[in-house]
Order: C-alpha cells, then structure tokens, then sequence
C-alpha cells in the first residue's frame, strides 16, 4: 500500500517545492508528499503498518526547512526529533517521555528505530505514546513546522 501512495505521489507531478510537506522514511529516494493532516495520518498509518521488526522513522520536512522525525512501527511507543530550520548543528530537540530516567540518564533498555535503514539507539526516557507522537505530528504541520507544546522536549 505504501509503494501505492508512492506511485500516485509521483504520478500526480506533485512536489515538495510546490508548497507541500516532504515525508521521508527510506534509504532510497522514494518521499511522498502531504498537503494535509488527513494525508499525514493516512501515510503514518500505512508506514506504520509495513514497518516489520525494523521500526523506521520517517522525516517530515516543513515549507521552512524545519523537521520533525517520528519513530514507528512499534506496538506502543514513538520518539520524536525537532530540527529548527537552517539546522547548523545546534538547536534540536528530543521527545522526553520518563522525566525521571531522563535526569537519571537511563538508557536500558534502549529504544531501537531505523533511520534511512540504518539501526539507531535512543534512551528509553525520549519515548512517547504512539498517538501523542501522532497529535504532536499534526501540530508540526498546523504550525507550519514549530514544536509542539504537548510534550516535554529536551535539548540534545
């Protein structure tokens, strides 16, 4: 279904230079483009879905260069990461979803996603219900790509 809303992305000639939002999950090339919540949801449902045992995060990129990564495919937690535009290095942020392991640094057990096919680790306390990283998904687009206030960020 996923390689099907990439076909009809790219059928249609749309592009992310005209306006819309980049949604990018895999190694290769492929991204589809989303003009809306509704498309937003229905693309992360179907990621989400064909995700298999390698959760992947997927990258949505704002008008303004700004991007929000969002991990998925597993059962019951997300993670999210915030790049302000004209990212240089400085000025990220990650989901905190356990204050408390956070002040205490605790990393185990780790939480694993795929970025662009590559295994990445993350600490247990950046993981955040699966339909919170969703809302907050949502809001990133409203906004026009600011991070969300519905979660506890935490600078990296």
């Amino acid at each position: 279904m996923v390689e099907q809303l990439i076909c009809n992305q790219q059928a249609v000639g749309s592009s992310p230079t005209s306006g819309s939002w980049k949604l990018a999950w895999r190694e290769d090339s492929h991204h589809l483009v989303v003009d809306s919540a509704l498309e937003l949801k229905r693309a992360l449902d179907e990621i989400d879905a064909s995700a298999g045992e390698h959760f992947p995060i997927a990258v949505l990129t704002a008008r303004s260069g700004a991007e929000l990564h969002i991990g998925l495919g597993h059962p019951t937690t997300s993670l999210l990461l915030w790049f302000p535009p004209d990212y240089e290095g400085s000025g990220s942020m990650h989901s905190v979803g356990d204050p408390a392991a956070a002040e205490r640094d605790e990393w185990e057990p780790s939480l694993t996603f795929f970025v662009f096919g590559h295994h990445s680790e993350f600490p247990k306390s950046s993981g955040v219900p699966k339909e919170l990283a969703r809302s907050v998904a949502s809001s990133f687009l409203a906004t026009g790509g600011q991070p969300s206030n519905e979660i506890t960020w935490e600078p990296d």
